[in-house]
């Protein structure tokens, strides 16, 4: 399977074995499909988005994956709590897999490399669709 699938794949699977409060089932898609019904409790997507490859050495490479992770909730954008509290489970996310490097196969893991939270509330969104999305990428390095 691609690297890049494994990944995502294992970054499901470190959420989902955590028990975050409120809880959530994380899980895998190329293009998140919720309905603003379905978004009444909390979503987590995982997207697999790019692979860099650069050689490492003459038969080897070093694989830079990057996968996104999609949180979102519907509420008022007058609850101040549930903002606040929304924010918060995107940080525990973020402070779950910092450092955190992923088993991606028989002997194969995957380093962590950093993540960057590139859209704590993506306020156009929450403003017109009553919708927060909080956008959290994270970069897996792997040589193979």
């Amino acid at each position: 399977m691609s690297v890049l699938v494994d990944i995502a794949d294992a970054v499901v699977a470190s959420l989902n074995a955590e028990p975050f409060a409120p809880p959530f089932t994380a899980r895998r898609v190329f293009v998140p499909t919720e309905t603003n019904e379905e978004l009444a409790r909390l979503h987590v997507t995982v997207v697999p988005r790019t692979v860099t490859i650069q050689p490492l050495t003459r038969n080897r490479s070093t694989f830079e994956c990057t996968v996104q992770i999609g949180v979102q909730q519907a509420f008022d954008v007058s609850d101040l709590a549930l903002a606040d509290a929304f924010l918060d489970i995107a940080e525990k996310i973020i402070d779950h897999l910092r450092f955190r490097d992923l088993p991606i196969g028989i002997g194969t893991n995957a380093s962590w490399l950093r993540i960057t939270h590139e859209v704590p509330i993506a306020a156009e969104q929450l403003e017109e669709q009553r919708v927060a999305t909080s956008v959290i990428a994270v970069v897996y390095r792997v040589h193979r």
